[in-house]
């Protein structure tokens, strides 16, 4: 047999399972007894014919396995062997010594206490070794270094807890140590959960964390809402620890795609103090299924997400219009790689040209428009009012009108909060454009005029949010624009 079919069937057989680890170890461990009786007879001089000794050893295989199952020494994972399985090791294998020296009183077959020590220290160096095997074996054979891992606190219990246990069991998060569960249901703590102990409650996590040196605290729920998520935060770093992550949606869990990289760290968004509306995907679908749809603006943060979606729902054809052509191109790319049997248009156009705008329309008739092309930048528009105008007003207009002309179905104006009793310079165009659809819909002509107004998108280019994240991470100071200026967010997937 070649050194590569050798080391393929160790993969094999210690490939994570958990009725193949309970059988394995028990095969070990009953190896280890009775190799340890032996010795420890050998070395103390016992003699091995004398009535009642195999009767003897009879009797103390199930005490030594009973007590090492109490102490739930064939739950454990191969991989995390460590100081706390250790003490286990010692303890269930202490007791079984003391329960052995009580039964040879019993049967009267009277070891001598010299080989019931020697046997007690045998059987626990075997009883460990045997669970150190396969930690021996990934580092020396397969270079992986413990040293490196992570030690994990996992908050969160449930479902979501269990399958993140279990994968970390499997090997899929294998650079995770897990120290422990926390369980907001104080009757489960002491309970395992794959091998992992619940610990107890939030309102004991600081202690925790310094008794058993966490390294990362990772929530298991993505879905725990924003006053767990900040309760776990605040915890956490009144004692130091800063390193908290969360895990990525529920459907990628569940799946069986969880992947480490797709663990993220906490977002602003993870703090907001509402639950996400839900949307009517269904209504969405019937919408835009098999319609000609265009989107100006389609590279923006806004724009590119709206694409995004839109693809999902299967359009006849997705009309992309930016005058950013890198943008365009990425977008496009990106599209096509997740959605094959789209059909893409990409337009490199500027709404502020009259013409083009025309052109396009009565080319592609799209029965739907999303307008999002757009200057957005509060500070810059200040400084430079006449581009705001341009753009955000008679570039609408130019949009507007070219789409009526082409007997557009319906127009959809991205706009803002901020056009909301504006102060600002983008704000008030941003209002102008919105009475101009207002105009639109008094006149003649099919196509209906809407607009919707978004508050801070989190995650866009230009939000204020990494703006706040960046200041910090400089040290400060944190520039708002007034103490007390409201300001209301809103996500995009």
């Amino acid at each position: 047999m070649t050194h590569f079919s050798v080391r393929a069937l160790l993969d094999k057989l210690l490939k994570p399972n958990g009725a193949k680890r309970v059988f394995l170890f028990l095969m070990g461990d009953l190896t280890v007894f009775a190799v340890s009786f032996y010795l420890s007879a050998l070395m103390t001089n016992w003699d091995l014919n004398r009535g009642g000794v195999i009767l003897f050893f009879v009797f103390s295989l199930p005490i030594k396995i009973l007590f090492n199952h109490i102490f739930r020494l064939y739950n454990v994972y191969w991989r995390f062997v460590s100081i706390g399985e250790a003490i286990g090791t010692i303890k269930a294998t202490t007791i079984g010594s003391l329960a052995l020296a009580v039964l040879s009183f019993t049967l009267r077959s009277f070891p001598p206490p010299r080989m019931i020590f020697a046997d007690y220290l045998l059987t626990l160096s075997g009883v460990m070794t045997v669970r150190m095997l396969k930690r021996f074996y990934l580092h020396i054979f397969r270079n992986q270094d413990f040293s490196s891992s992570t030690r994990v606190l996992l908050v969160g219990g449930g479902e979501l807890a269990e399958v993140v246990a279990r994968k970390i069991a499997n090997g899929v998060l294998n650079h995770y140590v897990p120290v422990g569960i926390i369980e907001d249901d104080p009757s489960k703590k002491g309970t395992y959960l794959h091998g992992i102990r619940v610990l107890g409650t939030r309102e004991r996590m600081e202690r925790i964390i310094k008794e058993y040196e966490v390294d990362e605290i990772l929530i298991t729920n993505p879905n725990a809402g924003p006053e767990v998520i900040h309760d776990v935060i605040e915890r956490a770093r009144s004692v130091g620890l800063k390193n908290i992550k969360i895990l990525p949606g529920l459907r990628y869990i569940t799946s069986g795609k969880l992947i480490p990289s797709e663990i993220r760290d906490i977002r602003v968004e993870d703090l907001l103090g509402r639950e996400p509306a839900e949307v009517d995907m269904a209504l969405i679908e019937g919408f835009v299924k098999g319609k000609s749809i265009m989107v100006t603006g389609s590279a923006g943060s806004i724009g590119s997400e709206l694409c995004e979606q839109l693809s999902q729902f299967d359009p006849k054809v997705l009309i992309l219009l930016e005058q950013d052509e890198t943008e365009l191109y990425a977008l496009r790319e990106s599209l096509g790689a997740k959605h094959p049997n789209l059909a893409l248009q990409a337009i490199v156009g500027d709404i502020r040209d009259e013409g083009k705008m025309r052109y396009v329309m009565k080319r592609w008739r799209p029965q739907i428009l999303f307008h999002a092309a757009a200057y957005k930048h509060v500070p810059i528009m200040e400084e430079n009012p006449c581009e705001a105008v341009k753009t955000n007003i008679f570039g609408t207009m130019n949009v507007a009108q070219a789409a009526l002309e082409a007997g557009v179905g319906k127009f959809v104006l991205i706009s803002t909060d901020k056009a909301v009793k504006p102060s600002s310079v983008m704000g008030a165009t941003k209002r102008v454009a919105e009475m101009l659809l207002n105009l639109y819909n008094h006149g003649k002509g099919e196509t209906k005029f809407i607009a919707v107004r978004f508050g801070n998108v989190l995650g866009s280019r230009g939000s204020v949010i990494p703006i706040f994240e960046e200041q910090i991470r400089r040290g400060g100071p944190v520039t708002v624009t007034h103490p007390d200026m409201t300001r209301y967010f809103m996500t995009i997937p």
